[in-house]
């Protein structure tokens, strides 16, 4: 069956193309966590990590906007609700059938992009953590006494040395 669903499939491209963005989006959020990581700055991390979920968020809002107008397609062109946009773009003239196989190899080559650079963003983070803890467990296995702080009169702060360490016991 050859529908032209023209109308109804314009706001599809239009969530197709939003969905594309969004990925290439929370790629370029993961790319600079990982800038942070490498660059040793927790302020731009912190930032990133920021925009990422505001990315993660917006995305989540493309999909379902992409999900209902796939729906709504689907029905135009007298298909299933939850028809795939390939059943989508063979019930449609060949020439809306392209643009919507289009965006749907971009949002899919996208999201191949995005995974693998929240992969290396998760191995990036789950060894800078690795380390933290070597680094505590390592802090915490010295046989050495802690610093120890003190206020003089004046309130500035000195180290404390081993004979100023005592109680006043007269109390």
């Amino acid at each position: 069956m050859m529908a032209p669903a023209t109308p109804a499939v314009t706001p599809l491209l239009a969530a197709l193309h939003a969905e594309a963005d969004g990925l290439d989006a929370f790629a370029a959020c993961a790319d600079a966590q990982l800038a942070a990581l490498g660059a040793r700055t927790p302020e731009r991390l912190e930032h990133a990590a920021q925009a990422t979920m505001d990315a993660v968020v917006a995305l989540d809002e493309a999909r379902r906007r992409r999900a209902d107008e796939a729906v709504r397609a689907a029905r135009a062109a007298g298909l299933a609700p939850d028809a795939p946009l390939r059943a989508l773009a063979d019930a449609v003239a060949p020439d809306v059938a392209a643009p919507v196989l289009a965006a749907r190899t971009r949002v899919l080559d996208r999201a191949r992009h995005a995974d693998a650079r929240a992969d290396a963003l998760q191995g990036a983070m789950r060894y800078a953590a690795s380390l933290g803890r070597d680094i505590l467990d390592a802090w915490h296995a010295l046989d050495v006494p802690r610093p120890a702080r003190v206020y003089t009169a004046a309130g500035a702060a000195a180290t404390a040395s081993p004979s100023s360490l005592r109680l006043d016991q007269t109390g």
